[in-house]
């Protein structure tokens, strides 16, 4: 991993926050106690009290454009 300066624009970077702001995060929890973080799930759903996958809602479209930039980064 490399720190990569200006790796998007302040505009964009603040309408992704934005995206971010709005997932519906939950919190996990393991072996009944619950642990100090949230997650979303796209694509499958993961049950961490129970070890079970389930479908879950695709990447949304924001998310995509991040992962191909991060993709193409050099």
């Amino acid at each position: 991993m490399r720190y990569v300066p200006e790796f998007i624009s302040a505009a964009a970077e603040a309408a992704l926050l934005s995206d971010i702001e709005r997932l519906p995060f939950e919190s996990v929890r393991m072996h009944g106690v619950d642990a100090r973080r949230e997650v979303v799930h796209f694509g499958v759903r993961y049950r961490f009290d129970g070890g079970v996958l389930a479908p879950a809602p695709p990447i949304l479209p924001f998310g995509a454009v991040v992962a191909g930039v991060s993709l193409h980064a050099p």
